[in-house]
């Protein structure tokens, strides 16, 4: 199991579906909220057999990380695994930001508090983000790995003029590509999405599509002979069995 700092993950998931607006991410899905507390149960509870890796801990000292994931699931160690750069050809396609990961062919440690640069660059960005992931619960933000009292401490190191200078550096050597376009596209479509015509005309078809693609599986053949409303009871064979005793 993978974790991050939670204000990076917020960060991420901003600028890679939202081109970086925050209040669009928010108003879309917070998503931290929903998925802090399901992982933290998760390594808490202990249910299932996993090793639980730190994103910060992978990219600061990646070989011992990656030892520890390779005996977990009981194959060899590959020590050239770590230069990822050299082993594959370039991402292709997906929603997700490829520009950071063509960038480097094995993990750097840049990006670990590059959450704070990024939100001390725009006005209001700070807020949202104090708002959401200081909202998480401290037992949670502890299974995931980290302290509830220094989760905002990278705020404090960021020199905010320079943060904003550096990004609007940024937006001007930004260039056009298929991915950006895609990424603003989205932006633009899902402002608003349920209240406009095109969401409504979405949610339709989306319903119909479920509708038409019911029915395949073998749940409707237990049924599909029954009239609608009718229960009827289950084959045999799926029946739980009784027990010894009765």
């Amino acid at each position: 199991m993978l974790t991050r700092h939670p204000c990076s993950v917020w960060d991420s998931y901003a600028e890679s579906f939202f081109d970086g607006d925050y209040a669009a991410a928010k108003d879309f899905n917070p998503i931290l909220p929903r998925y802090v507390p399901a992982i933290a149960r998760f390594l808490r509870e202990n249910a299932v057999e996993h090793v639980h890796v730190r994103y910060e801990d992978i990219v600061s000292d990646p070989e011992p990380q990656l030892q520890r994931i390779y005996a977990h699931i009981g194959v060899p160690h590959e020590p050239e695994t770590v230069n990822y750069g050299r082993q594959k050809p370039k991402v292709e396609g997906g929603l997700g930001d490829p520009l950071g990961v063509n960038k480097h062919s094995r993990p750097v440690t840049s990006s670990m508090e590059k959450w704070a640069q990024n939100a001390a660059a725009e006005p209001g960005r700070v807020e949202i983000l104090r708002e959401i992931c200081g909202g998480l619960h401290p037992d949670d933000v502890r299974a995931w790995g980290y302290d509830p009292a220094t989760l905002f401490e990278p705020l404090d190191r960021v020199d905010v003029p320079k943060a904003q200078q550096k990004a609007l550096e940024a937006k001007k050597k930004e260039k056009w590509d298929r991915y950006r376009v895609q990424r603003r596209a989205l932006v633009v479509l899902r402002r608003d999405i349920h209240n406009k015509a095109l969401g409504k005309l979405l949610t339709k078809v989306r319903f119909f599509c479920d509708v038409l693609l019911r029915g395949g599986g073998e749940s409707f053949n237990l049924y599909k002979d029954l009239q609608y409303g009718e229960r009827g009871a289950l084959p045999k064979a799926r029946q739980p069995e009784p027990d010894d005793g009765e």
